[in-house]
Formats: C-alpha cells, sequence, structure tokens
C-alpha cells in the first residue's frame, strides 16, 4: 500500500554535462530532485535515467557519476528510490541496490497507490513498430551475452555501448512514430480490462495525459525537452512539467 507523496520520473538520458544543453538538464533536474527530496516519499524511476548503464562488477560508467550523486543526495534526504530499467540502462548488476539501497526492478510492476491499481511499464517493446526491437531486447539483455561482454575491456566495452545507445536515441530524435500510434492505446486498454486502473510508462518521450471511465493512462514524457513528470495529488496521479 503506497498513500504520501510519489514522483515518477523516465527517460531524462543522463550523462556526463558535456553541452549548454546537457548542462540545462542537469540544472532542472537538480532542482526537482531537491523538490522530491522536501515533498516526496518514493520516487519512481521508470526507465532511461541514465543515456547508457553498463556495470561491471568492480567498474561503472564514469559519464553516469553526476548521477549517481544526484541519486546519492536524494537517498540521504531520507526519499525512498525504486527504479525500473528501461532499454538503455537494463544492464544493472548489484551496484544500486547494494551500493545504494535503491530497490531495482527489471520487469514492469503494479503497485497500489490509495487502493488503485498502478501499472509501472517503460514502454519499450510495447509498441507494434517496435517488433525488430523486441527480438533485439532478448538478444541484449540474455544473460550469457552480457557475461561475455563484461570480459571486454571498460574502454571498449563502454564506448561501444555508448555508441549503440546514441544511435538508438538519434534515430528519431522526435519520436514521431508513436504519435497516434493505435498499438499503444491497445496495450493499455488491455491493462485497464485486466483490472488496471492507471497506466505509467515512458520511452516514447511524449508526454501524454488521458482519462476515461475512471482509468488514466500517463506517459512521463522526457527530460531531453519536456521536463515533465507525474506526482499524486488530491487529485490523483497527474501529469506536471518542472519550469524552474
Amino acid at each position: 500500500m503506497m498513500d504520501g507523496k510519489l514522483f515518477f520520473l523516465s527517460d531524462v538520458h543522463l550523462g556526463a554535462p558535456r553541452t549548454e544543453a546537457d548542462r540545462e538538464v542537469h540544472r532542472k533536474l537538480r532542482g526537482f530532485l531537491d523538490h522530491v527530496g522536501r515533498t516526496g516519499q518514493v520516487l519512481y524511476i521508470v526507465g532511461d535515467f541514465f543515456d547508457l548503464w553498463f556495470e561491471y562488477r568492480k567498474v561503472v560508467p564514469k559519464q553516469c557519476l553526476w548521477g549517481v550523486h544526484y541519486l546519492m543526495q536524494l537517498l540521504e534526504s531520507g526519499t525512498e528510490i525504486q527504479y525500473l530499467v528501461g532499454n538503455h540502462d537494463c544492464w544493472m548488476g548489484d551496484f544500486f541496490e547494494h551500493e545504494l539501497g535503491v530497490r531495482v526492478w527489471r520487469n514492469p510492476i503494479t503497485i497500489e497507490v490509495n487502493r488503485k491499481k498502478v501499472l509501472l511499464h517503460h514502454g519499450d517493446g510495447v509498441s507494434d513498430r517496435d517488433r525488430t526491437y523486441r527480438l533485439l531486447r532478448r538478444i541484449l539483455r540474455f544473460p550469457p551475452h552480457v557475461y561475455l561482454y563484461r570480459w571486454l575491456h571498460p574502454d571498449i566495452g563502454v564506448r561501444m555501448a555508448s555508441a549503440s545507445s546514441r544511435l538508438s536515441r538519434d534515430q528519431d530524435r522526435e519520436h514521431l512514430k508513436y504519435v497516434h500510434d493505435p498499438s499503444i492505446r491497445r496495450f493499455v486498454r488491455r491493462q485497464f480490462d485486466a483490472g488496471i486502473d492507471t497506466v505509467i510508462m515512458g520511452h516514447h518521450h511524449l508526454p501524454v495525459e488521458e482519462e476515461s471511465e475512471g482509468k488514466k493512462y500517463i506517459n512521463l514524457g522526457d527530460w531531453l525537452s519536456h521536463f515533465t513528470y507525474a506526482e499524486t495529488s488530491e487529485k490523483g496521479i497527474v501529469l506536471n512539467t518542472w519550469r524552474s
């Protein structure tokens, strides 16, 4: 049972602040996380907080250290963090759970908020336009493949993974293929029919808040251009934009 102030965030695609646009994302994110630390009980990250996370047994990507620092500060404020992996950060090992105390989920989860069932799903593979990706996802997440990849030197492995991540993100920067995608609405409707009251997803980078017959679908958008997130309020779970 989850009662209290909950926040939901996805698709920050955080890396090192190299450009002015990167620095603006970091500035806004710090302000938002400070707000969460003051008012929040739990932050749910619904995937792709990092543009790339590939974890070796003793090594993590240095471009992610600022993001790890922000999460550590949030944890020190007393806010709980639960992390549902996405397609850019699915190669997590035990670092977040063992070193930070962040609960990591590798599959969609259902939580209860004020006696309503809420499905958290990153959203990758949901669209019929992601059929090729569904096969690729099985290959990329297959444990023996991940184990063998870790035998590459980190300078090689992280560089290759970063290049692949950038290519994936830049192929459809505006994510226009998901506009008016009927297969996403069919997926959401199936969840409603199965007893889910609210579906929260990311991945598609397009902020959406739709309500019908007491059920709600929220897509969290992204922090590359929209700076959107969801939070609990007296009206239920609502989508907001961070403007500070």
